[in-house]
């Protein structure tokens, strides 16, 4: 293919990331203006193939020239290369029916994934993985160069498939190597119980389902409990999102009315209001959301609703603070663009991006002696023994005081 052509089509492809969503009417000084930076752009990759010390490939430098821009512009946004297995069905709505799990939660911790629960019997707890391990590597790929949203695609999708990880774990000198296989089907993500005369339901993610076993398990809750029923808690600590269909809906459970979120982006289409509709699955019973340093996208949707609307108290510490939206684009030379769009912000406007949501209640969670001085966080750890969870304990003091 001609030099001139090659150019032209990185051109095109420049063109689309930093021009897509221009009014159609751009003055004629910001068109030569534009005309200008794309042909110093051409004249650069021309000069660098014909002149660097060595040969350099067409493809190498195109794939280097729009990666560095993607790398300019967000953490989450990025480009995959033509030669590069594209999975655009990551999306999160197109992964319902991959709902196998090596069995661990994780959230991010500097430049490693730290995991932060164990499913009991899971194909992870089986090889001996912990509360507290450091994940450096997934499949050979440093997690530093991956979204959160890719690791969970790693740790689930379809059965059978081998996740290799390398993992740090506090007190040893070396890292290790695990293979884990996708073998526990996720049928539900939603424990209940009573606390007292008090239901507890905790949901773990935003996954297919998630919905109506919440509103099952409220309703299994209230017959159980009766006219006793006299508060409720929703756990989404360490709830690192999923489906956003599932986060609208399961706010929507608790509340009667308004805005649940709204979405911005510099184009009419990205602009989105959620609302809710009538019917409060608890009828106005005082409700208490717990939160922590792993609460995250999905999970803080329905946390930041809950809590501008005043229809629950938040408990816990910080959130992890996301709301960037990110939209997969195919490119028709090949490749594609995972590309952030917009953000989402709660009712009353503010956006938890980089600060995430603080609660009305900041409660600590102590770690075990074992634990300390470790990858594992006071914001992110969560007992499993209810009777030492401070957090919980917390919660249920107060609503046993407004039930008073």
């Amino acid at each position: 293919m001609a030099l001139h052509c090659i150019i032209w089509r990185i051109c095109v492809v420049i063109f689309f990331i930093t021009t897509a969503g221009h009014i159609k009417s751009v003055a004629y000084a910001e068109e030569q203006e534009d005309y200008h930076s794309l042909k110093l752009f051409g004249e650069f990759i021309e000069a660098v193939r014909d002149h660097y010390y060595q040969e350099i490939e067409m493809e190498w430098l195109v794939d280097a020239a729009i990666e560095g821009i993607m790398s300019r512009l967000d953490e989450r946004s990025a480009y995959i290369g033509p030669n590069e297995s594209i999975t655009l069905n990551d999306s999160r709505d197109q992964s319902a029916s991959e709902n196998f799990s090596v069995g661990i939660d994780v959230a991010p911790h500097h430049s490693a994934l730290r995991v932060i629960r164990v499913i009991p019997t899971s194909p992870a707890e089986r090889a001996g993985v912990s509360i507290g391990d450091a994940i450096i590597s997934m499949n050979g790929e440093l997690v530093s160069q991956i979204t959160l949203a890719d690791a969970t695609d790693i740790l689930q999708g379809p059965r059978g498939a081998a996740v290799q990880l390398t993992v740090m774990r506090e007190g040893l000198d070396d890292n290790f190597e695990i293979e884990l296989e996708r073998e526990l089907e996720i049928l539900s993500t939603v424990v209940f119980r009573m606390e007292g005369n008090i239901g507890y339901i905790n949901v773990q993610s935003m996954s297919p389902g998630v919905v109506n076993a919440a509103a099952n398990s409220i309703e299994s809750i209230k017959l159980q409990l009766d006219n006793e029923f006299s508060g409720f808690v929703l756990d989404l600590r360490g709830n690192s999102g999923g489906l956003l269909a599932q986060s609208i809906e399961l706010t929507d459970i608790f509340l009667d009315q308004g805005l649940i979120f709204f979405v911005q982006g510099r184009s009419d289409i990205d602009n989105r209001h959620y609302l809710a509709h009538d019917g409060d699955r608890l009828d106005g019973k005082p409700m208490i959301v717990l939160v922590n340093g792993g609460t995250v996208m999905g999970a803080e949707i329905v946390a930041a609703a809950l809590q501008d609307h005043q229809r629950a108290v938040l408990v816990g510490t910080r959130t992890l603070g996301r709301a960037s939206i990110q939209t997969f684009m195919r490119l028709r030379a090949g490749g594609a663009i995972r590309l952030t769009t917009s953000y989402w912000r709660q009712p009353s406007g503010a956006s938890i991006e980089g600060q995430g949501i603080e609660p009305d209640h900041i409660v600590d969670q102590p770690l075990p002696a074992s634990l300390e001085g470790g990858d594992v966080s006071a914001s992110t750890y969560v007992p499993t023994n209810s009777g030492d969870d401070i957090q919980l304990q917390f919660a249920l003091t107060l609503l046993r005081m407004a039930s008073q």
